[in-house]
């Protein structure tokens, strides 16, 4: 079992705060809106890894900061990275990527998402990943990070869409980067309720409050199994896609040869 202390302070993007059993995470960049970054991307999984294991926790919150959950792309580190893409980085980048949702799938315990607003940068980890979410109005769901980014979509995206949308609207939702908006989220059974980000916490409590009243076993076991069919999916789609995801990289952001 890991303690709290030994991973309060391993990730700069993230703030931690226990009260009661429940966990709640606030995702930032210095305090602010939360911009995704090559660390984001290399450590997510372990953090949530880290959530995982620790048994201290029954209920997990995760909050946004400001006016967008996460929009934004820290263009000097792609810029960066993309100048000298090659097949050592199409490994980390797909490594790194093909392990985020699997790390979300083994925290045994609930996770309440407090959407504050877009979320466009791998939005199918947090839909895939989150048991119950809190959206509000001003919310709305668009991948940009896939084909609305000049990439491929593969692996846990696949997976996830095709999930939470069934196979014809995730078809045209990554083909046309398509932006769904907090009611139509809501009217599709993605988003459970809409809730103004000001009151979003305190709901957020009160759900959680309703779940202590389960035994912490069948809490615990009951997220395991709701989620078993994903992460059997995500496990059996997500290598074989990601590897084409490289190919494709490459020949969009590799050195040009010849």
């Amino acid at each position: 079992m890991l303690a709290l202390e030994a991973y309060a302070d391993a990730y700069p993007y993230a703030a931690f705060h226990r009260e009661g059993g429940v966990l709640t995470i606030r995702l930032h960049t210095s305090g602010s809106d939360w911009v995704f970054n090559q660390n984001s991307q290399d450590t997510l999984a372990r953090l949530m890894r880290d959530v995982a294991a620790d048994r201290e926790t029954r209920v997990v919150i995760v909050e946004g900061t400001g006016e967008t959950f996460c929009a934004g792309l820290d263009m000097n580190e792609v810029g960066a990275f993309v100048a000298q893409f090659d097949a050592a980085s199409a490994d980390r980048w797909i490594v790194n990527g093909r392990n985020v949702l699997s790390a979300f799938l083994e925290v045994e315990c609930p996770i309440i998402w407090c959407l504050n607003g877009p979320v466009t940068i791998h939005p199918e980890f947090w839909f895939g990943g989150c048991d119950i979410i809190l959206a509000d109005p001003a919310a709305y769901v668009q991948d940009l990070t896939h084909i609305g980014g000049g990439n491929m979509c593969a692996g846990d995206t696949l997976s996830v869409w095709e999930s939470l949308l069934g196979l014809g609207r995730a078809r045209y939702f990554h083909l046309m980067a398509q932006r769904l908006d907090a009611d139509e989220l809501h009217q599709l059974g993605i988003v459970h309720e809409v809730v103004a980000r000001e009151t979003q916490r305190d709901r957020a409590r009160e759900i959680a409050a309703q779940l202590f009243r389960l035994p912490p076993l069948t809490l615990r076991y009951s997220r395991y199994s709701i989620n078993s069919r994903l992460r059997r999916n995500a496990f059996l789609d997500t290598a074989p896609s990601y590897g084409l995801l490289g190919v494709a990289a490459l020949e969009t952001f590799g050195p040009q040869r010849g």
